[in-house]
Order: C-alpha cells, then sequence, then structure tokens
C-alpha cells in the first residue's frame, strides 16, 4: 500500500504556504556533522485537523549554519509531534527524521543528516519521561518486531519472507493492544500514548482497542483540541468497518450497489501498487461480472491529475464503473489515505471484507457465486 499524506504535504506546500506572524513560534534546526546544506523542510507528522490548519509544511534554506522556521503558535498547550525532512534528489529522494514535539516556546533541535536521528536541546521534561516510559514498557514488543523487520528487509525474497512472518506478527499484535490498553489505564496523562493511539488509527483504521485506550486518558487529553478530532475520527471511521453499511456519498450521490457482491476500490492515477493489482482485478472482473460481480474504482486525485486519471484508465482498459472523488474530499473524511484501500460489500451494501487481496477475492467469489 502506498500513503499518500507525504504526497499530500508537498502539495499543501506548493500550492499555498501562508503563516500568520502572530504569535509565532521559532524553532531552530542544526545537522549534527553539518553536512546538509539544501533545503531543510519542516513537517507536522500527522494530518492538519491536529494542528493550527496554517501549520502547513514549512522550508527554509541553511543560514550561518543554522536552518530557522517561525511557525504559528497554538491555542492551547498541547505538544504537537513534527519532523525534518531532507531533500537528497529534487522530487525523487527523501529522508525523514524521528519526529519531536512543539509547545509554544523556541527550541533548538540538533538532526544527523546520515541517520536520521534527532537530539531536542529544549525537550520538555514530563515529555521525556513520558516518552522513556512508553519504551521501556513496550521495549520486548519493539524488540521483537525490529527482528522481524530485519529478516523481512534483509531477505532476497521480500514477498515471500513477508508472508511467512504474518502469523508472528499477529501475535505480536495482540500482544502490543494488550500493553497499550493496560499502559492507559496506568497512565492516563500520557501524551505519547495519545499521540500513539492517533498514529495507529490514522494508518490502520478502526480498532475497538484505541478507541478504548483513548476513552481511559484524562479529561485533559480528551478534551484538547486534537483529543476532539480523534474522537470525531473514531466516530465518523466506525460506519466503514465490517457488518455496517457503506454509505458513500460522491457530489452528494450515494453510490449505487445492484450486484451480489462489489468491490470498492479506492486508488489514485500516480500510485503504483494500485496500478499494479489493476491485470489481477481485470480477469476476476471479467470471470464473475456475469454471475453477479461489480467492481467500481473510485479515485482520489487531485485536481491538476485528473487528465492523467483519464489516461490511466485508457491505457489500462479499466471498463468498470470509475468515480473521482476530487481531491479524496470525501475519502479523508473516512481515513482513507493508505492505497489501495478495498472494501467488499454484498447485495445490501453492507461490508463483508475490508482490505482482501485479488487472491483471496477469487477465492471468495468462486465458493459464493456457484451457478
Amino acid at each position: 500500500m502506498l500513503i499518500k499524506n507525504i504526497l499530500n504535504i508537498f502539495f499543501l506546500f506548493y500550492c499555498s504556504f501562508i503563516f500568520s506572524q502572530k504569535d509565532n513560534v521559532k524553532v531552530t534546526a542544526i545537522d549534527k556533522k553539518n553536512l546538509y546544506k539544501k533545503h531543510l523542510f519542516l513537517a507536522p507528522k500527522f494530518d492538519l485537523k491536529y494542528y493550527n490548519q496554517s501549520n502547513k509544511l514549512d522550508s527554509t534554506s541553511i543560514k550561518n549554519n543554522k536552518f530557522e522556521f517561525n511557525i504559528q503558535g497554538f491555542s492551547d498547550d498541547f505538544p504537537r509531534p513534527y519532523f525534518f525532512i531532507m531533500e537528497f534528489e529534487k522530487n525523487k529522494s527523501y529522508l525523514i527524521t524521528q519526529d519531536f514535539y512543539i509547545l509554544n516556546k523556541s527550541k533548538n533541535v540538533v538532526f544527523d543528516s546520515e541517520n536520521a536521528k534527532i537530539t531536542d536541546e529544549n525537550e520538555y521534561n514530563e515529555l521525556k519521561k513520558d516518552k522513556n516510559s512508553y519504551i521501556e514498557y513496550m521495549k520486548d514488543v519493539f524488540l521483537q518486531k525490529g527482528k522481524i523487520d530485519s529478516i523481512k528487509y534483509t531477505s532476497t525474497d521480500f514477498e515471500k519472507i513477508g508472508d511467512s512472518l504474518k502469523p508472528t506478527y499477529e501475535k505480536l499484535k495482540e500482544e502490543e493492544e494488550k500493553r497499550l490498553l493496560k499502559y492507559s489505564k496506568l497512565n492516563p496523562n500520557s501524551i505519547i500514548l495519545f499521540w500513539e493511539i492517533v498514529n495507529k488509527t490514522e494508518n490502520e483504521g478502526y480498532n475497538l482497542v484505541y478507541e478504548t485506550a483513548f476513552t481511559n486518558l484524562s479529561k485533559r487529553i480528551k478534551n484538547s483540541s486534537p483529543g476532539k478530532e480523534l474522537s470525531k475520527l473514531f466516530t465518523q471511521i466506525k460506519k466503514i468497518t465490517i457488518g455496517n453499511y457503506f454509505n458513500f456519498y460522491i457530489k452528494n450521490s450515494k453510490i449505487k450497489i445492484s450486484k451480489k457482491y462489489t468491490l470498492v476500490d479506492f486508488w489514485f492515477s500516480y500510485c503504483k501498487p494500485c496500478i499494479e493489482e489493476m491485470p489481477k482485478y481485470k480477469l476476476i472482473y471479467e470471470k464473475y461480472k456475469v454471475k453477479g460481480f461489480e467492481y467500481i474504482g473510485i479515485s482520489t486525485d487531485r485536481s491538476q491529475d485528473i487528465n492523467n486519471w483519464k489516461k490511466v484508465i485508457e491505457k489500462n482498459g479499466l471498463v468498470w464503473q470509475n468515480l473521482l472523488d476530487e481531491n479524496g474530499l470525501e475519502s479523508k473524511k473516512y481515513n482513507i489515505n493508505k492505497f489501495p484501500t478495498t472494501f467488499l460489500l454484498d447485495s445490501e451494501g453492507k461490508i463483508v471484507k475490508k482490505d482482501i487481496s485479488p487472491e483471496e477475492l477469487d477465492k471468495f467469489l468462486e465458493e459464493n457465486l456457484k451457478n
């Protein structure tokens, strides 16, 4: 899957970037080895709804061996995570640093341009304790995940090894969820845990464990501006979990479901993993369309990419129903930000499966669309 957030961050920067000069916070960045000389980007780690809407990507050049940013301050004292982006090859190669937190105070941050590590010279004491406490509590799980990743990503047969490790990943995920839930009860004031819940929810979708952990947090966190946004997100994305009806609208028109099973595929025209799967779906569509299967592609392409979307449809012979959620306006409401994201619906529009692979879909349809 391709996560579109980084692409969106750069799009927002090049389209419009204006900061109010009122109540600005100064962030000074220094390369530890003084090697990086290109533009340095400062970016919010998560969706802008958790920040000031004007706090989009910022960029600055080096002056006197320093990079200086001025961002608009917040209306509260809730720490928000940011990271730096280093560009090594224009529009192609980037390195993202570890994240750090910004409050309504100026601060100095040291980054290592070789390994992307961060030294926060003005890290807030309570936040530092909070972070160390969470890392220590989850240490065993993190270590096991790291070992599995090292096996997976150093293997010459990446896909095969990755698939074989799925059961182990699932067990680790269950253990991590148990610990996360317990930690929320023991540490209801944990800002680090709050942002970890945001991270998992934004990237994985709705999970009752994450919502329960959020509910266990203090009133201060839940009533904060970011807390209220996360609460709203939970309410919205629960609507597209398995067993619920898929009521999705584009330009005030609800998607119509008329076949026994319908696969709704969210994608965009520059998404390589999306396009690589299209030939498999074409074979499945041809095989089962007369037996009661429908396929609906929903593109989240930006306004300036609509012509490319049309070209990709024509070039790849995508003969099914192709809809456009321009700029992903509706998709964002449901936290659909990984591509491809798919939903398999029954004849009533109820969600049967989510993120089903082409191979799994073929097997499912073979078993459920028998003449």
